[in-house]
């Protein structure tokens, strides 16, 4: 068995001085603490990639031909009045 690189030795061996330095109660406590990091990472990293899944999934089963521009980045006809408006604006209020 291989466990992050180190086999069952090294594994049982770290386990035995985790436990004379730290004592049963708080290798106890850690162990369990680990656990539930361990599976609470899992957890998100599952429902990431289902997420990423979906996502993708709706991408490719959405047409290419229905990419429109949203309504208010519509290009519009330039509107002359107002510019004359600001000029004219701009030189009364500068005298």
């Amino acid at each position: 068995m291989n466990f992050f690189g180190i086999g069952i030795g090294e594994v049982i061996l770290i386990l035995i001085v985790g436990l004379i330095i730290l004592g049963p109660g708080k290798l106890a406590a850690l162990a369990k603490s680990l656990g539930r990091l361990s599976r609470n990472l899992k957890k998100m990293s599952t429902d990431f990639t289902d997420t990423v899944t979906k996502e993708i999934d709706l991408q490719e089963k959405e047409p290419e031909n229905t990419h429109h521009k949203p309504k208010d980045t519509e290009e519009r006809p330039a509107d002359d009045s107002l510019d004359k408006e600001a000029k004219t604006t701009d030189k009364t209020s500068k005298e």
